[in-house]
C-alpha cells in the first residue's frame, strides 16, 4: 500500500472516532433538558430545591459522560434527570397548590368569623 492510501486511512479513521465520540447518545438528553426547564418553569429552584438539585447533579453527570464519549452513561445519566426533574416540578406545583389552599381556607374562616360577628348582615 501506498503512504498517501495509508495516510488518507488513518485520517478518515481518527475522523470517524472523533465524529462518533461528539454524537449525542439519543433524543433523552433534550427531553432531559425539556423537564429541567419545566421544573424551573415550575419554580422548583424555590418550592423544591433539593429535588431540583438532584435533577441537575444528574443532568450535570450525562453531560460530562457525554463529552467522555460515554454515551450509554450518558443516557442513563439523562434519563435519570429527566425523571427527577419531572419529580421536582411535580412537587413545586403540588406545594404551590397547597399554599393556594391554604390561603382559600383562611380567607373563608376569615368571612365566616365576619358572618358570626354580623349576623350575616353586610354593613
Amino acid at each position: 500500500m501506498s503512504t498517501p492510501f495509508l495516510r488518507f486511512l488513518l485520517a478518515a479513521c481518527l475522523a470517524a472516532g472523533t465524529a462518533a465520540a461528539q454524537t449525542p447518545p439519543s433524543p433523552v438528553l433534550a427531553q432531559a433538558e425539556q423537564a429541567l426547564s419545566a421544573a424551573r418553569q415550575a419554580n422548583a429552584a424555590t418550592l423544591a430545591p433539593d429535588a431540583l438539585a438532584r435533577a441537575e447533579a444528574a443532568w450535570s453527570a450525562a453531560e460530562a459522560a457525554g463529552a467522555r464519549g460515554k454515551n450509554k452513561e450518558a443516557e442513563r445519566q439523562a434519563l435519570r434527570a429527566r425523571r427527577l426533574a419531572e419529580a421536582a416540578a411535580a412537587e413545586a406545583r403540588y406545594l404551590a397548590l397547597k399554599e393556594r389552599v391554604e390561603a382559600k381556607v383562611s380567607e373563608n374562616a376569615a368571612l365566616r368569623r365576619e358572618l358570626l360577628v354580623t349576623g350575616g348582615e353586610r354593613p
